[in-house]
Order: structure tokens, then sequence, then C-alpha cells
């Protein structure tokens, strides 16, 4: 059985980690989060700011274990996804010039109900999570692309249906 990569895509507080986390125990998979992995590195002290430079480096690392993963027959879950989608065809090519089969989750949710949510978060103040303001989501909605028709086959959409992410 060919493997695959199930890869979250949303904004901040689509609930790409209430997904993977149920993903990746529903189907007993590896599951990889690029901010968990992050703040393993960088303290997460609710900083405005992110390193890119080492953000890079350990999502580098995340895609050497996959491709591991990948060779060995196994199918892997992301809790993220490239925003822009030139760089999800990079990974969309990462991924089946590795024997896989990527899969994405897009995780499409209204900006009032995003802020709410990420309101809701900061308060916690859970080390998972980056401090998100207004500015950041704002910015982030500038730099994310949502799927382009050239990417349909990749999308699952009857899955999604029966995972609630709404719980956060």
């Amino acid at each position: 059985m060919t493997p695959h990569v199930h890869l979250m895509l949303g904004l901040p507080g689509s609930g790409k980690t209430t997904l993977s986390l149920k993903l990746s125990e529903e189907l007993s998979l590896p599951r990889f989060s690029l901010d968990e992995e992050y703040f393993r590195v960088v303290p997460n002290t609710q900083q405005s700011e992110r390193d890119f430079t080492m953000e890079a480096h350990i999502e580098e690392k995340i895609k050497e274990k996959v491709a591991t993963l990948l060779a060995s027959g196994s199918s892997v879950v992301l809790d993220f996804c490239p925003w822009r989608s030139s760089r999800r065809r990079e990974y969309y090519t990462f991924i089946t010039s590795h024997g896989g089969i990527p899969q994405v989750y897009y995780l499409p949710v209204e900006r009032a109900e995003l802020m709410r949510r990420l309101e809701q978060r900061n308060l916690r103040r859970d080390e998972r999570y980056q401090w998100m303001s207004v500015e950041m989501l704002g910015d982030f909605y500038e730099r994310f692309d949502p799927p382009v028709a050239e990417e349909e086959m990749y999308v699952v959409k009857d899955e999604l249906s029966s995972h609630d992410c709404s719980s956060l």
C-alpha cells in the first residue's frame, strides 16, 4: 500500500492541530508539528516574532524524517502545510518523489471566527502556540493562498466532515 502524507492547511486557529492529533491517533501514524518542534528549540515566551531561519532548518529536519518514513512504507501526519501554492507544489513533488501520496486537509475558517479562537488561545498562553495579534493575522491572510484548481487532486473533501475541529 502506498504511504500517505496528511498535510493540514489553514491559518492559525483553523483547527490544524486538533485534526492532526485526531488523524494521528485514529490512524496510528506518527505526527510532526512545525510549531511544536520550533518551540522545543526556541523557548516560547509568547513573542510576536519568529526566527524564520531556524524555522526553515527545523522544517528540513522534519522533511528528512518524512522521507525516511515514506521509504519504509509508513504514512505520516504533518500539522502544517506551506501557505503559498508554489511551496505546496514543492511539497507535493517532494512527497511523490519519495513514494508517497499527498493528502491536503484544507480548513477554511472565517476571519472573525479565527480571531475569536486566537483570542481564547492567547488567554491560555499554551506553550504549543505562538501569541497572535490582529495585525499578525492580517499579515498571515496576505501570505496565504487557498488551494487552487491544480491542487484539487490532493485536497481531501469527504473525510473532513467526520472530523469536528470547532472545539478550540
